[in-house]
């Protein structure tokens, strides 16, 4: 897919999306996106330098990266709420909430975000310090029974009142390696009737596998969609996405109520036999770059920028994504579904200037 068609939109106006918990038919955000998107196809425009972002609905914020306020700063007008990543659990299902959570919370509130989620994994942390992420065959203990799934939502809902946030992010990957579809139903069932009790609005991250046109989701929360992983740990070099898995997801999701996309920023490095050996924040690449002197290309079916160095013997490849590669993936999942909301991964070593 060409440039151009990204760079015949106009500029949009930055209108702020409602609060986590509104109607996205009421958002004034996608409104002024419709209207823009109207003058573009009446008229043909000369092609801009770049396509516009749109603002973030959620943007993550990571307890291990200390320097996040100076860019929560920058671009704090076009994000409506932030997502407090993450708690996890001990290997005999104790919750376990990062010290650094306490940091983030202070940094939300000395902005005033309307919505802050407390965000809950299935990492499990090892007696010898060692973390397994995404275990979805851990889950079976936070829902073995009734009594235990009620004891999981409690002490969530206090770990959010405890941390200060007033909204519930449920992060638990790799559920269908597990075959715990249902079973992860009933227990969002269970944690969006407490929550409402408590006006605590739920969101819920989704892989792009998940089985929404065979398994009913409940109503009541938002479904975040990770945009995510094409290319990564598990494979060889490649960007995060490409417009083609973007269309893929988009029309899988769009019938899904009060789904959001999230994108995500940076990438990783590769070695000459294909393994990943870091991930990278755009910073990080950026200045990987400009050390071995590489000038990055920009990948046409995905925007992602991309370059390779040598280093003694070893070949290295990096791909990352800078802003002009989160914008055009917008574009692309809007062309689909025209109602989008997007959340960003993550808020941290970008620059959106």
């Amino acid at each position: 897919m060409m440039w151009r068609k990204y760079a015949l939109l106009v500029s949009l106006i930055f209108v702020l999306s409602l609060t986590g918990c509104g109607l996205r038919d009421d958002n004034p955000s996608r409104n002024k996106r419709e209207d823009s998107l109207d003058m573009s196809r009446e008229g043909s425009v000369e092609p801009s330098s770049e396509p516009t972002l749109y603002p973030w609905d959620t943007a993550w914020l990571v307890y291990w990266d200390g320097e996040q306020d100076d860019e929560l700063s920058n671009i704090r007008e076009d994000v409506q709420n932030v997502c407090l990543f993450s708690c996890l659990y001990s290997e005999e299902g104790d919750l376990i909430v990062p010290e650094g959570i306490d940091a983030l919370a202070s940094l939300a509130a000395s902005y005033s975000l309307p919505t802050v989620y407390l965000s809950f994994t299935n990492d499990v942390r090892h007696a010898d310090g060692s973390v397994t992420q995404k275990d979805a065959s851990f889950l079976s203990l936070l829902w073995s029974d009734e009594a235990h799934t009620q004891g999981t939502v409690r002490e969530m809902l206090d770990a959010a009142h405890a941390s200060g946030a007033n909204a519930i992010e449920i992060d638990f990957e790799n559920i269908g390696k597990a075959g715990v579809w249902q079973e992860f139903v009933t227990f969002l069932e269970t944690l969006l009737t407490c929550a409402r009790e408590e006006a605590m609005p739920v969101r819920v991250v989704l892989g792009s596998d998940a089985p929404v046109q065979k398994i009913s989701f409940p109503e009541g929360a938002f479904y975040t969609v990770m945009c995510y992983n094409l290319y990564g740990t598990h494979s060889g070099p490649g960007p995060k996405a490409d417009f083609a898995f973007l269309r893929k997801v988009a029309e899988k999701f769009s019938t899904l109520s009060g789904v959001h996309y999230a994108l995500a920023t940076g990438g990783f490095e590769w070695d000459g036999t294909d393994k990943v050996t870091r991930s990278l924040t755009q910073a990080q690449a950026e200045e990987i770059a400009a050390q071995r002197k590489r000038t990055p290309e920009r990948d046409e079916e995905s925007m992602a920028l991309h370059f390779t160095y040598r280093d003694g013997l070893s070949r290295y490849t990096v791909w990352y994504a800078d802003a002009v590669t989160l914008a055009a993936w917008q574009q692309e999942i809007i062309s689909v579904d025209p109602d989008a909301n997007f959340d960003l991964w993550r808020i941290g070593g970008n620059r959106f200037e």
